[in-house]
C-alpha cells in the first residue's frame, strides 16, 4: 500500500468524473484510496476481527463506493470513507454478534443453514453435503468446511454454556455458604 501513490482531493475528483467511461478510473481510485482503508481499520482492532479481516471489509466497502458513487455524491474521498467506515461498523458488530467470524463466513453459514433446512423439509431427512452444494451452487469442499466449522462453533457453544452453568452453580452455592455467616454478622451487630 505504501508503494501506491496516494490520491489528493483533485486527482479523486478526477478519477471519479471518469468512472463511467474509463475502466481503469476504478481500479486507480481504489488503488489511491487504499491508505484510507488502512486508516479506519486501525480503529477498529480489538473489536474481535482480525487486521486482515478489516482491511478486506474494507476495501470491499471502498470497491463498493466506486460501484454507487454518482457526482451527486459530492467529494468521492467523503463518500469512499463513508462507505469504508460503514463496511467495517458492519465487521465488527457482525463479529460481536458471531462470536469472531468474518462477514463473508457468516453468509456462507447462514446460506448453507438455510439450504439445509430447506433440503430437510423437502427431503423428509437430513440433507447429505452433496446435496446442499448442489442447491447452493457452491463447490464441495467448501460446504464441507463450513459444515466443521458450523460443528467447531456448536462445540464451542456447548462447552461455553456447560461452563457458565457451572459458573451460576458455584455461586449459588457461595451464596449459600455466606448466608449463614451474614445472619451470624448481623446478629453480632445486633448483640453489641
Amino acid at each position: 500500500i505504501a508503494s501506491l501513490p496516494a490520491l489528493d482531493a483533485d486527482g479523486a475528483a478526477d478519477l471519479a468524473s471518469r468512472l463511467d467511461s474509463d475502466p481503469a478510473a476504478k481500479s486507480d481510485l481504489i488503488e489511491g484510496l487504499m491508505r484510507i482503508v488502512v486508516c479506519a481499520a486501525k480503529r477498529y482492532i480489538g473489536r474481535g476481527v482480525t487486521f486482515l479481516d478489516l482491511l478486506q471489509e474494507g476495501s470491499l466497502g471502498l470497491v463498493g463506493a466506486a460501484e454507487t458513487y454518482t457526482s451527486e455524491d459530492g467529494d468521492f474521498r467523503l463518500h469512499a470513507a463513508g462507505c469504508v467506515l460503514d463496511a467495517l461498523e458492519f465487521a465488527a458488530a457482525d463479529a460481536e454478534m458471531t462470536g469472531g467470524i468474518p462477514a463473508h463466513l457468516t453468509e456462507l453459514l447462514n446460506t448453507i443453514s438455510r439450504s439445509d433446512m430447506v433440503l430437510e423439509e423437502k427431503l423428509g431427512r437430513e440433507a447429505t453435503p452433496e446435496e446442499i452444494a448442489e442447491d447452493t451452487g457452491l463447490a464441495l469442499d467448501e460446504v464441507l468446511s463450513v459444515m466443521e466449522l458450523m460443528e467447531e462453533i456448536a462445540s464451542q457453544d456447548n462447552v461455553e454454556a456447560a461452563a457458565e452453568e457451572e459458573t451460576a452453580e458455584t455461586e449459588d452455592a457461595d451464596a449459600e455458604s455466606e448466608e449463614p455467616r451474614a445472619r451470624w454478622d448481623a446478629g453480632r451487630r445486633t448483640n453489641s
